[in-house]
């Protein structure tokens, strides 16, 4: 009986999910996939060759069950190569980890780092599920230097996640977390990154000073989310971030996922969410 009304009530989301938008239709939606959730077992779906447990009280998790796609990942894959060290910076719960980690191969390694408890858990849990001796997790926040920091996270969707309250979507509560600096992470983990991706609601900037504080550290490509409404709360504008890249030898496009085209100032700066691909000009 109880399986019953699960599978009842996972019916009844994707039918709401399918449904044509009507005042409350997301609310019904998710309050239908979380009551199944809490009737059952964790909540494990097949996406694109992986295995991915997931939490039905986050709209991430939600969106990935009834989609069964990844929003991200494509720009990331078509930059690794057999054999790089990839550094993965807000990796969530872990999809673009896991396609960074296949993209490499055995020789290869992902560090995917992740400040939020919850998020972290499932991190974990979907690394060790996939590729156990291919993805190092790391929970904490990546930062300009090593310390302690207020996370304040999404009672939504946990993407949403920021080191500043005016970035958050939706109901927000606190943890105070370990603060990294990637130099620093990479000094103890010995290792020297290829492919370094960040996407942290608008600290970009301040993790890839952290990173690139010496020439130690240089990685052959960069894939950084540029968005102002978030960056400005940080006090920068994306313009500014990738004037800096470029004047650490860096060349830089433009990508939505499917979509990639040049590098403009206009193009950057505004409403608009995008995806910056940064390459050693060397």
């Amino acid at each position: 009986m109880r399986n019953t009304v699960r599978q009842a009530l996972f019916a009844t989301g994707c039918f709401l999910y399918r449904m044509p938008h009507f005042r409350g239709r997301h609310r019904l939606f998710a309050t239908a996939l979380q009551l199944a959730q809490a009737l059952g077992p964790p909540v494990v779906v097949e996406i694109d060759g992986f295995s991915l447990q997931l939490d039905l009280r986050d709209d991430v998790s939600r969106g990935l069950w009834c989609t069964r796609t990844f929003p991200q990942g494509q720009a990331l894959q078509s930059l690794c190569q057999s054999g790089d060290v990839v550094i993965d910076v807000g990796a969530s719960i872990g999809y673009t980890a896991l396609t960074a980690a296949r993209a490499v191969g055995p020789a290869g390694r992902v560090v995917a780092v992740e400040p939020a408890e919850r998020s972290f858990t499932l991190l974990k849990i979907n690394a060790a599920r996939n590729f156990p001796e291919r993805i190092a997790v790391v929970q904490a926040a990546c930062d300009e230097d090593d310390g302690m920091t207020t996370l304040f996270v999404s009672g939504s969707s946990e993407d949403f996640n920021s080191l500043r309250p005016d970035s958050v979507v939706g109901n927000v509560h606190e943890e105070v977390i370990r603060a990294r600096s990637l130099h620093s992470l990479c000094e103890e983990l010995h290792i020297s990154p290829d492919i370094v991706k960040v996407d942290v609601e608008g600290a970009e900037w301040p993790v890839l000073k952290g990173l690139l504080k010496s020439a130690v550290h240089t990685p052959r490509a960069l894939l950084v989310e540029a968005y102002e409404p978030n960056s400005r709360g940080f006090g920068y504008l994306p313009s500014a971030m990738c004037e800096w890249l470029r004047g650490h030898g860096y060349h830089l496009s433009l990508s939505r996922e499917i979509e990639q085209f040049s590098y403009s100032e206009t193009r950057v700066d505004g409403p608009d969410l995008h995806d910056i691909i940064a390459l050693r000009s060397d």
